[in-house]
C-alpha cells in the first residue's frame, strides 16, 4: 500500500500479508514491525495481517519530540485508510498507543482489542502497585532512566534488554547493536510520556471486546496486575502463555498465534 501521510507530513508504510479479516499489529518500545514476522507467517492464511514501524522505530530515524499522543494520531491516520474494521493487537507500548487512541478518538474503526504484556498505568506509587516491573518502578526510577537515556544510552539499553529476554545472550547482543542507533532524545520524551500515562479511568468507557495476554514468566507485570487490567473492561478475557517472558511473539509465536486465532473466531463468528 502507498505510504500514508499524516497531518504533519510523516510517511507511514504499511506491511500487509494475507487476506481476510484485518489484524493490525503495533510493536512495543524499542521494537519494530519485524517483531511480528513469525506471527504474520502463521496467521496470513486466515487473516490480513498489517503492521508498520511506528514513528521513531524501525526504518525511521526520528529526532524530534515524540510522545504516545503522536503515535496514537499516527494510528488514527492508518485506521482511516484501511477499508474494514480491524482487530488491533498491541504489544507493550503498542497497547498504550491503542489506549491513547481510544481515549482521544471514536472506536468506529475497531472491532476487538488484544493487549500483549501491556498496562493501563506503568508508574507505581503508594496507591498503585500493578505497574511496570512487577510494581517496583517509581518516579525515582523514571528520573534515573531519563538521565540514562539522554546521557548513557547504552547503559539504559543494556539494563532494559536484560529484562525483556530470557537468558538469550546472542539475541541480547543483536538487539543492543540495533537499538543503540536510535535517536536517544526522542526516546527520552517518548519514555516519559509512556510512563506518566494513566488510562485507569478510561477503561470502563471501552465497550469493545478485549483480550489480555501475559507471559507466565513476565518480568514486566504480575499475573494479578494483568487480571486486574482484564477485569476493568466491560467485556474481556485473560490468558497466559507458559514459559514466556515479555517478547511473547518471538518466544512463543505458535502459541500466541493460536490464542489470537481462537479468540477472533469465537468473538467474531
Amino acid at each position: 500500500m502507498y505510504p500514508i501521510k499524516t497531518k504533519d507530513n510523516h510517511n507511514i508504510k504499511l506491511n500487509i500479508e494475507g487476506k481476510g479479516k484485518p489484524i493490525l499489529c503495533l510493536h512495543g518500545f524499542l521494537g519494530s514491525s519485524d517483531d511480528f514476522r513469525i506471527i504474520k507467517r502463521l496467521l496470513k492464511d486466515d487473516f490480513k495481517i498489517i503492521s508498520y514501524d511506528q514513528r521513531g522505530f524501525g526504518c525511521f530515524n526520528y529526532e524530534k519530540h515524540l510522545d504516545v499522543k503522536l503515535l496514537a494520531d499516527d494510528l488514527y491516520a492508518v485506521l482511516k485508510v484501511i477499508d474494514d474494521k480491524v482487530i488491533v493487537v498491541g504489544h507493550s507500548m503498542g497497547g498504550s498507543v491503542i489506549l491513547e487512541y481510544l481515549k482521544n478518538y471514536k472506536d468506529e474503526f475497531i472491532d476487538e482489542c488484544i493487549f500483549i504484556e501491556s498496562s493501563p498505568k506503568m508508574l507505581n506509587d503508594e496507591n498503585y502497585k500493578d505497574g511496570l516491573f512487577k510494581g517496583s518502578y517509581t518516579i525515582k526510577d523514571l528520573d534515573r532512566d531519563l538521565y540514562l537515556i539522554e546521557n548513557e544510552w547504552e547503559n539504559f539499553l543494556s539494563s532494559f534488554i536484560d529484562k525483556i529476554f530470557l537468558n538469550k545472550k546472542r539475541e541480547k547482543e543483536i538487539a543492543l547493536q540495533r537499538m543503540k542507533l536510535m535517536p536517544n532524545k526522542s526516546m527520552s520524551s517518548l519514555w516519559k510520556s509512556l510512563v506518566l500515562s494513566d488510562y485507569l479511568k478510561d477503561l470502563e468507557n471501552i465497550k469493545k471486546g478485549v483480550f489480555i495476554i501475559r507471559g507466565e514468566k513476565s518480568s514486566f507485570y504480575t499475573r494479578e496486575a494483568q487480571k486486574n487490567f482484564s477485569d476493568s473492561f466491560v467485556k474481556s478475557s485473560f490468558n497466559e502463555i507458559k514459559d514466556a517472558n515479555h517478547l511473547i511473539m518471538l518466544e512463543k509465536p505458535r502459541e500466541l498465534s493460536e490464542l489470537i486465532k481462537k479468540y477472533i473466531m469465537a468473538n467474531l463468528s
